[in-house]
């Protein structure tokens, strides 16, 4: 972003951070969780009543930082996800982050941007992006139960307000909230650089805003309207597109791919299909049985597609869940492991992206039955994986297996056990979800391009999909170069540069993606 205000030189934004960031002496993180309880005055397991989150938020006031005017407190709760689930009386409900209070318990899920400050309670597989705290370098952490500093801001058992979760779950407690936050406390020091030259005080609040925008936008409307804004990274999934109004579309298995109205239910291979995307499926129907309680939009859509067909109470009794593993972008894939209460044996289900999924298939259903995937079955799948990806389509695989009784005998502890390899699972097809565009999104992008914005867009999706999404808001014109792929030690990662080289250059000079969010994703970069 460019800085050149008031005729200033570049401005080192480090000695910036190094004013910024303070040293927490809070002892939240350290204490035993029975006394953190006690000294919230809330339950761990069910949360505040309504009643007492109510009298809490009238005495505390709205959970907002400080130092934030009307204008820029607008933005920020359109820009950026805005919403925590809490539980309440037990409940889970959604809850606007400007009114989360201390002792609230809640879940974050992968895309959450927190929202105060917490300690975590469980989690799993959690990273978090702290860039907005600490900076660029080394900003991604993992985070676990323990506390593993004095510093709040470095111990393992905390997340931060304005942090960002790139995977994961995590359920937690809040112990601070608006100015009380480590980054609330921050920004209340800005107050201090006041005395500073009018430009680098603005030059300070375009880096902040640079470190918030560039994963987080979710109204790039907003942004287009700045003049010195020379890249936008962001994520085509809900600044694009509709996550919440993403559906099941089309249907591939048995060879033959199929819209959902007109889809052979009858087929075994169908039904096997609908009962892995269920059971690996983490979502659930509140008591109200209206209102779904999931991780994320991809989850909901292929919930309730499932629920046009299935009793999904009466298939998770007769499979109930002894392990759920969710999705990494180490690994692509998320699995959970039942007990088929008819065979007595254990059934690992599996969905991912389709390319991962494959590679760990030696058997395709067909009709019912496990046959052997051959060269020419795997091409096919990969070819009818590529054809709807080309429809702007998010394709997901599904793939199970009864697990062999020698390895995991029927008495197997899954608490202590772990599974031994994602190995001869059998394919049983896909699912493809279509991506309804944004209405306005064109004129927003175009405005952005005609400012001479390069806009660098992210995704799960695979990079045909990518295309063609980008393709019908007039983003991508033309393929300058039709692929770049890297292979980081840690995951498969695909790149696709449609501008030149800048793609190539990102990753091996400036190290751009490597260790981000996104470093397991597609990236699309537009003209």
């Amino acid at each position: 972003i460019n800085a050149e205000y008031g005729g200033s030189a570049p401005f080192d934004y480090s000695n910036c951070l190094s004013e910024l960031v303070m040293t927490s002496v809070e002892d939240e993180h350290r204490i035993p969780l029975e006394d953190l309880a006690k000294r919230l005055s809330t339950n761990l397991k069910n949360g505040l009543s309504n009643s007492e989150r109510e009298k809490r938020l009238n005495k505390s006031g709205l959970n907002i930082l400080p130092h934030i005017d009307a204008k820029e407190q607008e933005y920020w709760e359109t820009a950026l996800p805005n919403t925590t689930l809490v539980r309440i009386d037990g409940e889970l409900s959604r809850v606007l982050n400007r009114n989360l209070v201390v002792g609230d318990v809640v879940t974050l899920i992968e895309g959450d941007i927190v929202g105060a400050d917490i300690r975590i309670l469980s989690c799993s597989n959690v990273t978090v992006d702290m860039s907005p705290l600490i900076g660029y370098e080394d900003s991604i952490k993992k985070r676990g139960i323990k506390c593993t500093n004095e510093d709040q801001l470095n111990s393992e058992n905390m997340l931060l307000a304005s942090s960002y979760i790139v995977s994961g779950v995590a359920n937690g407690v809040v112990v601070s909230v608006g100015a009380s936050t480590i980054m609330g406390r921050t920004l209340g020091s800005v107050e201090s650089v006041k005395k500073t030259p009018p430009s680098k005080r603005v030059q300070l609040m375009i880096y902040e805003l640079a470190n918030q925008a560039r994963i987080w936008v979710k109204n790039p409307d907003v942004l287009s309207r700045f003049n010195h804004l020379d890249f936008l990274i962001t994520p085509t999934a809900g600044v694009v597109t509709f996550l919440s109004k993403m559906v099941v579309a089309n249907i591939y298995f048995d060879g033959t791919v199929q819209k959902t109205s007109g889809s052979n239910t009858s087929s075994p291979t169908f039904q096997n299909l609908l009962r892995a995307c269920l059971l690996v499926n983490a979502s659930k129907t509140d008591s109200d049985r209206k209102t779904i309680i999931t991780t994320n939009h991809y989850e909901t859509a292929l919930y309730n597609f499932v629920l046009k067909f299935k009793n999904v109470e009466e298939i998770r009794e007769q499979h109930p869940l002894f392990l759920r593993v969710p999705y990494s972008r180490e690994t692509n894939v998320q699995y959970s492991i039942h007990k088929d209460t008819v065979s007595n044996r254990w059934l690992l289900a599996v969905e991912g992206l389709p390319e991962t999924v494959l590679e760990k298939c030696s058997h395709v259903m067909k009709n019912g039955e496990e046959c052997v995937m051959g060269e020419e079955e795997m091409k096919e799948c990969i070819k009818q994986m590529e054809n709807l990806c080309k429809q702007g389509e998010t394709v997901y695989a599904f793939a199970h297996q009864y697990l062999p009784d020698s390895l995991y005998p029927r008495n197997t502890s899954w608490e202590s056990t772990q599974l031994k390899s994602l190995e001869n699972l059998c394919f049983l097809g896909y699912l493809s979800m279509e991506n309804p565009l944004k209405p306005d999104i064109e004129r927003t992008l175009i405005r952005l391009q005609s400012n001479q914005t390069k806009i660098i867009f992210t995704g799960r999706e695979h990079p045909l999909a990518l295309k063609a999404i980008l393709s019908s808001v007039g983003v991508v014109s033309e393929i300058v170069n039709q692929s770049h792929f890297v292979s980081p030690s840690t995951t498969a990662f695909h790149g696709v540069c449609f501008s030149g080289n800048l793609l190539p250059v990102a990753l091996e000079s400036q190290n751009l993606l490597e260790n981000s969010p996104w470093a397991a994703e597609s990236i699309i970069i537009g003209r």
